[in-house]
């Protein structure tokens, strides 16, 4: 984590606090740490102080967000912003704790579209943000097929930066090793993972079982590819009451491809108690040849861990490769708090934001996708070459699945039971059913 900077911004991490404490030692850190000064505390009318919250990375900060921020700091003398970073797997919640108090901070990172309690539209329709629509950039940020996720009755309420892909990452030397090439069926993906097996002795696929967010995660990227591959329409359809999880074929095949993976031997005998802390690292050592649920912008983590080793990325495939689809979403978008006292300067950040030098900052500070590359595919990021076809014709891209559902409820019941298929204690059927029972009426 960095420290002090100029204009004295500082960075303040909850890492390292006890899960029970940690909503109290957030509250503290947002009335301590980043609470904005007062003009008589600071001794200067003509700087405003902002807090901007976002997730921290593994190693504790927000590379993506550091880059442009810093860059604000070294240009901008009138506004200081501290900056906040909950861990990855309770922010969420703490934010949402301290947007409905009405403590929010002046900007903060919030999720596209619907399916979760931090997301920009159920925010948006709360009326917890500000509608930023009349912006110069607010018609030039967003390509037509993903403006739903950030738009509601023509009010735009975030500011994307760049897209994240949801793909696997693999050991460049361990797949030249086995003679394998990154599938593009699920069939040869479960010969991959038997080929793996049989010529390396490691498994195909190191996956964080132990974690709902992991395991999830993993069951909506396979879903996305599955379920949207095969039946582009499915959601509009769900909400019709035209189909529901337990009824759809195509999400049987989707839970199915993960109970098929488990029986190829694509995962560790480990899997189910597997973290984000052993699962990465197999991928990294070799004891796994990828790692998954992968992110583009996780490479640079699983580098870390191995500097020596070489990686790439693949689109995990559909049950054809014509009917694969590359989960791509718009990474966190920043929003603004309708209750900041600073709105002037919360909008000459986010036009700072929006500027394309920006925009490519914050992609190479997270390994994340420029806006720029999608339609062209050109990314100038090695560690993103496997997916450059999918960018080049992003008509073969989706958002996440789950984006645009109107609740979290179903999300979070799959991520809560998905890990009985890998244990034997769930059938497909249970958590279809499961999903469908939570679905709000």
């Amino acid at each position: 984590m960095q420290g002090f900077t100029r204009h004295h911004m500082s960075q303040c991490s909850t890492r390292g606090v006890g899960t029970a404490a940690v909503a109290i030692a957030l509250v503290a850190v947002l009335a301590g740490c980043t609470n904005p000064a007062s003009d008589a505390e600071t001794g200067d009318g003509d700087v405003v102080t902002l807090t901007i919250a976002m997730e921290a990375e593994q190693a504790g900060g927000n590379p993506a967000f550091d880059a442009v921020l810093d860059n604000f700091d070294a240009t901008h003398d009138d506004i200081v912003i501290k900056r906040v970073y909950p861990p990855l797997d309770q922010y969420e919640t703490l934010l949402n704790t301290q947007v409905q108090g009405g403590n929010a901070p002046d900007l903060f990172a919030a999720v596209a579209g619907s399916g979760s309690n931090l997301s920009v539209l159920r925010l948006g329709k709360a009326g917890k943000l500000m509608d930023l629509s009349d912006q110069t950039w607010a018609d030039q940020v967003l390509p037509a097929a993903y403006r739903p996720l950030y738009e509601v009755d023509g009010a735009l309420y975030g500011l994307p930066l760049a897209y994240n892909a949801a793909v696997p990452i693999y050991r460049t030397d361990l797949f030249d090793q086995a003679g394998i090439t990154p599938p593009t069926t699920k069939q040869e993906l479960l010969d991959d993972c038997r080929d793996s097996l049989d010529r390396l002795g490691k498994p195909f696929m190191a996956m964080p079982g132990a974690e709902q967010y992991g395991i999830g995660y993993f069951a909506a990227i396979v879903a996305t590819t599955v379920v949207l591959g095969e039946n582009p329409q499915w959601n509009q359809q769900h909400e019709s009451g035209e189909v529901t999880f337990s009824g759809s074929s195509e999400w049987q095949e989707a839970l199915q491809y993960i109970v098929d993976m488990n029986d190829a031997g694509c995962f560790p005998e480990t899997a189910v108690a597997d973290t984000f802390e052993t699962a990465p690292a197999q991928a990294a050592n070799g004891d796994t040849l990828s790692f998954g649920p992968g992110e583009a912008s996780a490479v640079p983590n699983l580098q870390a861990i191995n500097p020596d080793a070489s990686f790439d990325v693949f689109a995990l495939p559909g049950l054809t490769e014509a009917t694969t689809v590359m989960p791509m979403s718009p990474i966190r978008a920043v929003v603004a708090s309708a209750t900041t006292k600073h709105k002037e300067a919360v909008l000459e950040v986010l036009d700072f934001f929006a500027t394309t030098d920006q925009q490519v900052a914050f992609a190479s500070g997270g390994n994340y996708i420029p806006v720029s590359a999608v339609g062209t595919g050109e990314t100038g990021n090695a560690t993103l070459t496997g997916i450059s076809d999918f960018l080049a014709h992003p008509e073969r891209t989706s958002p996440n699945i789950n984006l645009m559902w109107p609740s979290a409820d179903s999300y979070t019941v799959m991520q809560q039971q998905v890990q009985g298929l890998l244990s034997g204690q769930k059938s497909v059927n249970d958590i279809l059913q499961a999903m469908d029972a939570a679905w709000p009426q």
